[in-house]
């Protein structure tokens, strides 16, 4: 059996069912650093709008994040991608549709703080795009959260409990403290 990430591994693994990680790679001629980070005074928060039946990508937290900071914040800005049309919801104030891939490189490069909030997933490429921009990523430590081949708490990024409350606390840690 093959699989793409250590949770799905560590799924496996409950079953005793052996398996060995094939991860995919990176391109680097896709990702990089723009270095237009922070030329202004906003803090751009950013995260993938996927709303589906069970949202497993949690974008709920994203968008209640976004609304409990903003209120404290007024330099605080929401931009987001995603598959489908735009939500055009008042939170988000950049959406992207389907983005090419100079358009979420140059995305990833304005947004300071990658919200990550996953609850099932292989490996999510998202937050590892971001990084590859030299951005922040904030995840969650949900077992399936599909960050933690690469998510390391205080190294790559921050990582909170699997709760709503402990991820906004992670996400207010990351602007009050760039």
């Amino acid at each position: 059996k093959m699989v793409n990430s250590i949770c799905l591994q560590n799924k496996l693994n409950e079953y005793k069912i052996k398996s060995y990680i094939i991860r995919p790679g990176n391109n680097f001629n896709d990702f990089y650093p723009l270095n237009i980070r922070g030329k202004n005074n906003k803090i751009i928060l950013g995260g993938l709008y996927n709303f589906t039946q069970n949202d497993r990508k949690r974008t709920d937290w994203i968008l209640k994040t976004a609304e409990i900071l903003k209120k404290k914040n007024k330099n605080i800005l929401l931009y987001m991608f995603g598959a489908g049309k735009n939500p055009n919801l008042s939170i988000i104030d950049k959406y992207i549709s389907n983005p090419i891939i100079t358009e979420k490189n140059k995305l990833y490069n304005e947004i300071d703080t990658w919200l990550a909030p996953t609850e099932s997933e292989g490996l999510h490429i998202p937050p590892q795009e971001m990084m590859l921009t030299e951005g922040c990523i904030v995840g969650t430590n949900a077992k399936m959260s599909g960050t933690q081949d690469y998510l390391e708490n205080y190294k790559t990024g921050l990582i909170s409990d699997n709760n709503l409350v402990n991820f906004i606390e992670k996400v207010y840690e990351v602007i009050s403290d760039k």
